[in-house]
């Protein structure tokens, strides 16, 4: 290769190398202009960012101002369903308590207000007409053998006509009735003589009733203690009858009419040993308790009683069951029959019956609050049953055979398991359940106390109630209707005295007017009558 060749490439490179140059500057120029425009760029990209940014933090903070405010609205809502229910609850506990009174529940019939009066009997209808029934004898006024007075009516002797008019020896009698009230005062005088032989000084003596100058004989006395003490008349009303039916001559004070009561009940006491002994060895025996006001005070009125015999006694506390200082179920040893208060269970040596009367009550409840059939069903077996005994008594049965007792038994079971079915149903998925607690509670009694509850069954000489004691408390509970209470407690147990002597009198068929006559007289009665065991 020559040199003029060497020499053009040379050249060629050089131009090359300068256009590279050229290039090169040109291309770092554009690159510097990018990077200029880029570094430019990029401050707004960050200005943006940092704009993003605090936009994004204030985002957040509303987020979680938001979220803060939904959580304190849910924890209202929350509260506020809780409100919702807790009032629903109540809403339904006090319409399930309007809707209770003396015919579905154990309140009494004075709680019941001015609602539409409603038959408190649990009894349904037999399908018999009212009235008497065919065969029935009948009741109707026998004329007396020997009238006191006689008074004969004949016609005139002369007829009309001017002829002698003969009377028949036949005569069509009728009575008249009634009762004259006389006041027969005996005055006994008293005359001293002096022997005339040897001057010594003798002394009439009086009877043993004419103690002061005046006093009231036993006829007045027993007639004012059965107008205070039987028929609850007040003791400023029992003194205006006396002084009215004797014309002014009887004027009592009232302290009279308290005084006789109390020598009354202060000669009972032998007469209510007897009743409390005859009660300690019956087979059944009834009890029942029922409030009332001494001095103010609430006091407990205690009645213990068969179809003989009735005793009342007054207690400070309900649980308090002494009976005139004595603990009768200290010494019984048979089967008590009551209204499920929980302390006669405390008595360890007694076979207990409870009241079915009462049941059929709650049951009532149940059936017209909840709408459930299961109480339907147990009031109609409840029934049934003791129709069955009737009819097994009316045949002169005495029990009933194992076989159907355990049909009658089964019977019951599955009716109270249906009942659990159906409350568990009506409480399922709610959190408060107060509207439904009568129902559990009145299901766990009847399943634990099912012995108790059929016990009618299983012993006819159980009653299938207690009306027996609570005849007994509400014969009490007429006297608190007048009086309202007692003011003291000497007062209150003077009259349960006199009580249980009028209510054991009545039981037995005895004239009540007569044998507190003879109490006066110094002769109490002995009850010699055929007795019974039956709680009554």
């Amino acid at each position: 290769m020559n040199k003029k060749t060497l020499q053009k490439q040379n050249k060629d490179l050089r131009i090359k190398l300068a256009n590279l140059k050229v290039k090169k500057e040109i291309s770092e120029l554009r690159l510097q202009d990018e990077i200029t425009a880029l570094s430019k760029e990029v401050r707004n990209k960050n200005g943006q960012i940092k704009m993003l940014q605090e936009y994004i933090a204030d985002g957040e903070n509303k987020i979680d101002n938001m979220a803060e405010r939904l959580s304190a609205k849910d924890k209202e809502i929350a509260k506020l369903h809780n409100e919702v229910a807790a009032l629903r609850n109540q809403r339904d506990k006090f319409k399930a308590m309007l809707n209770k009174n003396s015919t579905n529940s154990s309140k009494p019939p004075s709680t019941d207000g001015f609602r539409e009066a409603k038959a408190a009997s649990t009894r349904r209808k037999s399908g018999k007409k009212p009235g008497g029934q065919l065969g029935h004898p009948g009741h109707t006024v026998i004329p007396f053998l020997n009238p006191t007075k006689i008074v004969e009516k004949k016609p005139s002797a002369i007829c009309s006509c001017g002829g002698q008019i003969n009377c028949q020896i036949q005569y069509t009698p009728k009575q008249l009735v009634d009762i004259s009230i006389e006041v027969e005062i005996v005055e006994e005088r008293r005359f001293d003589g002096q022997c005339e032989t040897c001057g010594k000084f003798h002394h009439g003596e009086l009877s043993e009733a004419f103690v002061n100058p005046v006093q009231y004989g036993s006829n007045v006395k027993a007639l004012v203690a059965i107008l205070n003490g039987y028929g609850n008349v007040p003791v400023n009303k029992t003194v205006e009858i006396l002084s009215g039916i004797s014309g002014g001559v009887l004027n009592l004070s009232e302290a009279t009419v308290v005084n006789i009561q109390k020598g009354l009940a202060e000669n009972l006491h032998e007469t209510i040993e007897m009743i409390k002994q005859r009660l300690i060895a019956c087979n059944v025996l009834g009890a029942d308790e029922t409030g009332c006001r001494i001095n103010g005070k609430l006091n407990w009125i205690q009645v213990f009683s068969n179809s003989q015999y009735t005793l009342f006694g007054v207690n400070k506390k309900r649980g308090d069951l002494y009976a005139d200082d004595m603990d009768i179920l200290e010494l019984f040893t048979g089967i008590l029959v009551h209204d499920h208060f929980k302390t006669y269970y405390g008595y360890k040596l007694i076979s207990h019956a409870e009241c079915n009367v009462h049941i059929l009550r709650y049951l009532k409840a149940v059936i017209e609050i909840m709408k459930h059939s299961w109480a339907t069903d147990l009031a109609k077996f409840l029934r049934e049953a003791n129709k069955l005994k009737k009819h097994y008594q009316s045949m002169g049965r005495h029990s009933i055979n194992e076989n159907e007792l355990n049909s009658i038994f089964a019977r019951y079971d599955k009716i109270l398991e249906e009942g659990k079915a159906q409350y568990a149903e009506a409480t399922k998925n709610k959190k408060s359940i107060p509207y439904y607690n009568d129902e559990r509670l009145l299901l766990k009694r009847l399943t634990e106390y099912k012995e108790e509850h059929l016990r009618f069954l299983t012993n006819f000489e159980v009653p299938f109630d207690n009306n027996g004691s609570e005849r007994g408390a509400r014969f009490f509970k007429n006297k608190i209707k007048v009086s309202g209470g007692f003011r003291s407690n000497e007062g209150a147990r003077t009259y349960v005295k006199i009580a249980s002597l009028i209510s054991t009198l009545r039981k037995q068929d005895a004239n009540v007017y007569l044998t507190i006559i003879d109490i006066f007289n110094g002769n109490p009665p002995t009850f010699d009558s055929v007795y019974s065991s039956d709680a009554g």
